[in-house]
C-alpha cells in the first residue's frame, strides 16, 4: 500500500506534488504528507486524513520536494504517524512504502541509543540512513549500506537537509518508477503519479538505489556499480484520473464497462494481439493451469478455471496468499496465470516466485503494463481498462473475464489444430485460425454495443431499503453463478460494510439453511439455463423458512411463479456472456448502497486499492 511521489524541477513543486498524490491516493488515504525545501530549509508538514486535507495547510512554493499518502500497517493515523519521518537529528526525511520486518531488532541494537517519537517501522529507516550518513559522510553509501540492513520490502523517497537539489531513492519488492521529463524529473510508486507529465520513465530494479536532480537520474547496484538507465514510453491515453461530472470515480468506472469490453476484445481481434504475440507453442504442450490471485481477481480466476475446465484442461483457481503455504504439487508442462488489476499485489508477486522457482511457465493478466509482475512472468495478457482509482474494482474485473474467455478461446483452437494436423482428411482445415476467438469476440463487441448500465437503475433502487435492514445477507449460486455470488457478496461487504455471506446453493441444506427467516434476504443467481430446475428448488427452500428472495435471471417470470420477492432482470444474451455482465446490477447495488449510507465508495474504510504488503 502507500504511495510515494518526488518533483524536481524549475517548476512549483507543491503542485505536482498535490497531484501526484491525488492519483496515488487509492493506495492509501489514513494521512498525507509533503517535505520539501523552502529557501534551503527543509520543512516537513503531514496530516492524518486526506491529501485535501493536507494542503489546507500547504501553501508554499519550492523547486523540490516529495510527499506520499499512507494506508496504516505500523501505529494509528494520527498526525506523528505520518509520513515523512525525519531522523532524530533532523538531518535525513524518509518517505516509504513497504513494510520493515526487522525495524524492532535494529531498534533494539544498531540505534539503541537513538529517540523514537513514532510507531512506525518507517522511523528507523531515517534514523539508519542519518548513522550511516554521519559516519561516512557519504550519503549513496549510507543508503546502500542501509538497504542491505533493512529485511522486508521498500521504496524509499530521501531528502537530506544539506543537499536541496536531489531527491534520493532505493528500491526493494515494492514499486518504484523515476518519470523523466526536460528540466524536471520524478519519483513515483505509479506511473499515475506523473504520467500526465513526464515523457518517459525507468524502472526500478531490486536492491537498486541514486539519486535524480532536475536534470540527470543516476541508479547503482548493490555493489555501488552505475546502471544504465532503459527509457520506456510514458502512454498518455491511460492517464484519466478524473470523475468527469461523476459523483465518484466507482460509478462512473462501472459505466466504463461497456466500453472496456470493447477495447478489450478489438486488442485481442488484431494479428499482433498479445495472444499471437506469445505464439501457439507456449501453450502446446501445457496439461496443468493454476490460476492465482487474490480478492475480486481470485473470483475472476474462479470463471478461469471452469472455462478451462470446459475444453479440457486441468485447470485449480487458488488464493495467492495461500498458494505459496499450501504444499504445490509441481508438474511438467504447468502453467500458472496470475491475474493482478495493478501488477503489484505483494501476495501474487510472491507465488510468482515461487512458480518460476519450480520452472512453470508464468502468465500474467494485469490492467498496468508498467507493473513489477509483467517483468516477472513470461508472457502477458494486458486489460484495456484505463485507470481503475475507486477501491472496489468493478470494470476490471469484467476485463479479465474477457480475457480469459478469450485465452479458453484460443487454446481450445490450438487443441482443434493438434487434432486436424493428425488427420490427413482434415489438413486442408489446419490453415483456418482463430475460429473461437473470432467467435468470442464477435459475442462480446456485440454485447460491449448493446450493454446499457442505466437498465438496471430502477430495478436495483428498490431494494436499497431491503439491503439495509436485512440481518442476514445471503447470496446463492451454482458453478458460474456461484462466482457470481462470490464476487457480488464481496463488493457490498467492502464498500457498504454490510455482512453479506454468498454459499454454493446447494451447501444452503447443509447448515447455512439455519440462518433463513423473515429477517433474511437470500439473492439467488438463476443465469444457466441447464441448472434452473436447481435453481427453483434452492429458492422454494428459502420461500418455505421465510426468506425473502432477490432473483437475478434472463428467464421469464413464469418459470419462477410467486418464488420471488423482488426480480432483477438481465438482458439477453448469449448463455456464456453472464458471467462477464450479471455482476453489473450487484456493483451497482453495492455503490448505491454505500451511498444511501452516507459512506464514500471510492474509499472504504481500512482497505486500499493496491495491497504492496504480505
Amino acid at each position: 500500500m502507500c504511495g510515494i511521489i518526488g518533483y524536481v524541477g524549475n517548476n512549483n513543486a507543491i503542485n505536482f506534488l498535490n497531484y501526484g498524490l491525488k492519483a496515488l491516493e487509492y493506495r492509501g488515504y489514513d494521512s498525507a504528507g509533503v517535505a520539501f525545501f523552502r529557501d534551503k530549509k527543509l520543512c516537513v508538514i503531514k496530516k492524518a486524513g486526506t491529501v485535501d486535507n493536507l494542503f489546507k495547510y500547504v501553501n508554499k512554493t519550492s523547486n523540490i520536494g516529495i510527499g506520499h499518502t499512507r494506508w496504516a500497517t505500523h501505529g494509528k493515523a494520527t498526525d506523528v504517524n505520518s509520513h515523512p519521518h525525519q531522523s532524530q537529528n533532523k538531518k535525513v526525511c524518509v518517505v516509504h512504502n513497504g513494510i520493515i520486518e526487522n525495524y524492532q531488532k535494529l531498534k533494539s541494537t544498531f540505534l539503541s541509543d537513538y529517540s523514537f517519537v513514532t510507531q512506525t517501522d518507517t522511523e528507523v529507516i531515517s534514523n539508519l540512513i542519518e548513522r550511516l550518513y554521519l559516519q561516512s559522510g557519504n550519503k549513496l553509501s549510507a543508503i546502500n549500506k542501509a538497504i542491505k540492513m533493512l529485511k522486508g520490502s521498500f521504496a524509499l523517497g530521501i531528502l537530506f537537509d544539506d543537499d536541496c537539489e536531489k531527491i534520493y531513492f532505493a528500491k526493494h519488492i515494492s514499486p518504484l518508477l523515476i518519470g523523466i521529463d526536460k528540466n524536471q524529473n520524478f519519483i513515483s510508486s505509479d506511473i499515475l503519479g506523473f504520467g500526465k507529465f513526464a515523457k518517459q520513465y525507468v524502472d526500478i530494479g531490486d536492491m537498486q538505489y541514486g539519486y535524480i536532480t532536475k536534470s540527470e537520474c543516476k541508479i547503482f547496484d548493490a555493489e555501488s556499480k552505475t546502471i544504465a538507465p532503459k527509457f520506456y514510453g510514458v502512454p498518455q491515453s491511460t492517464f484519466d484520473v478524473q470523475k468527469n461530472g461523476y459523483s465518484h470515480f466507482m460509478i462512473k468506472e462501472i459505466n466504463e464497462i461497456p466500453q472496456v469490453i470493447d477495447q478489450t476484445s478489438k486488442l485481442y481481434l488484431k494479428d499482433d494481439s498479445p495472444l499471437n504475440k506469445i505464439g501457439a507453442n507456449f501453450f502446446k504442450k501445457i496439461n496443468r493451469v493454476k490460476l492465482v490471485a487474490c480478492g475480486t481477481s481470485y473470483h475472476a480466476s474462479l470463471v478461469g478455471e471452469k472455462l478451462l475446465r470446459e475444453i479440457g484442461l486441468d485447470a485449480n483457481a487458488e488464493i495467492a496468499s495461500e498458494f505459496i503455504y499450501s504444499n504445490q504439487v509441481w508438474r511438467k508442462n504447468t502453467l500458472c496465470i496470475f491475474i493482478s488489476q495493478s501488477g503489484e499485489t505483494a501476495d501474487t508477486l510472491t507465488a510468482v516466485k515461487l512458480a518460476k522457482k519450480h520452472h512453470a511457465k508464468t502468465l500474467a493478466i494485469t490492467n498496468v503494463c508498467s507493473s513489477t509482475i509483467t517483468k516477472m512472468c513470461n508472457a502477458v495478457l494486458p486489460l484495456k481498462c484505463g485507470a481503475e482509482i475507486a477501491v472496489a474494482s468493478t470494470k476490471a474485473y469484467n476485463a479479465q473475464i474477457c480475457v480469459l474467455m478469450i485465452l479458453a478461446s484460443y487454446v481450445k483452437d490450438i487443441f482443434a489444430k493438434q487434432k486436424q494436423s493428425t488427420n490427413k482428411k482434415c489438413a486442408k482445415n489446419s490453415k483456418k485460425t482463430a475460429k473461437n476467438v473470432q467467435k468470442t469476440i464477435n459475442l462480446m463487441q456485440n454485447l460491449a454495443k448493446t450493454l446499457n448500465i442505466g437498465f438496471y437503475q430502477n430495478q436495483v433502487d428498490g431494494l436499497i431499503k431491503e439491503v439495509i435492514t436485512a440481518k442476514n445477507i445471503i447470496m446463492l449460486g451454482k458453478d458460474f453463478d456461484y462466482v457470481l455470488a462470490m464476487e457480488s457478496a464481496l463488493k457490498l461487504k467492502e464498500i457498504s460494510y454490510l455482512n453479506c455471506t454468498a454459499y454454493a446453493s446447494g451447501e444452503l441444506k447443509h447448515g447455512t439453511i439455519s440462518l433463513i427467516d423473515n429477517s433474511a434476504l437470500v439473492f439467488a443467481f438463476a443465469t444457466q439455463k441447464k441448472l434452473l430446475d436447481k435453481t427453483l428448488n434452492i429458492i422454494s427452500q428459502v420461500k418455505s423458512r421465510g426468506g425473502k428472495v432477490v432473483l437475478i435471471t434472463q428467464f421469464d417470470s413464469a418459470n419462477f411463479g410467486d418464488l420471488a420477492d423482488y426480480k432483477i432482470t438481465l438482458p439477453k444474451k448469449s448463455q456464456s456472456l453472464y458471467p462477464i455482465f450479471a455482476v453489473v446490477p450487484m456493483q451497482l447495488l453495492a455503490y448505491k448502497t454505500s451511498v444511501f449510507l452516507g459512506y464514500n465508495p471510492d474509499k472504504p474504510r481500512n482497505l486500499a486499492k493496491s495491497v504492496t504488503v504480505e
